[in-house]
């Protein structure tokens, strides 16, 4: 009889232990578990930056620009993702998920790059979403550049530069 009870328990306690992991936090706006990898609809594009040219993937879409980079190796040689926001406004990424360190530079409606950052990425997935650094616009910007680490610095690219897209 005192096992069954003692079952019963162990098997209430598991289930409990279970909800509470599974439990999605509706109120995290950081939370990537609605994000799905998006890719049939990549869209490619050209682009040049001061005299450079380098191939993109357009994120413009909320699914697009909440996915990035995220759960990628690496980039291809000469290729970035162009970040295509609905208005401009202080934007700030992060690295959730992120497994190379990549360079963003954040451009204004005029298409003037206004900032170049150095990201990397965290020294464990288990860090929690809120001690993740975040890295944000000095001003509004409608669109955001991430490139490998160095893609700008190997290219003489500075804040200022013009993108053409």
């Amino acid at each position: 009889m005192w096992r069954k009870v003692e079952a019963r328990l162990v098997l209430l306690l598991v289930l409990m232990l279970i909800g509470v992991a599974c439990k999605n936090d509706k109120n995290n706006t950081r939370s990537v578990e609605s994000v799905k990898p998006v890719k049939a609809n990549i869209v490619k594009k050209k682009i040049q930056v001061d005299t450079a040219f380098i191939m993109v993937e357009l994120a413009d879409d909320e699914q697009k620009r909440q996915m990035g980079l995220m759960f990628r190796d690496s980039l291809e040689a000469n290729s970035g993702m162009l970040f295509i926001f609905p208005e401009p406004k202080k934007q700030s990424f992060w690295m959730k998920n992120c497994r190379f360190p990549i360079d963003i530079a954040y451009i204004d409606a005029s298409r003037r790059i206004t900032d170049i950052i150095s990201m990397e990425p965290p020294d464990s997935p288990f860090i929690p979403d809120d001690s993740l650094p975040t890295y944000p616009s000095s001003v509004p910007v409608p669109y955001a550049l991430e490139v490998p680490k160095g893609w700008f610095e190997a290219r003489g690219i500075r804040v200022g530069a013009t993108v053409k897209f």
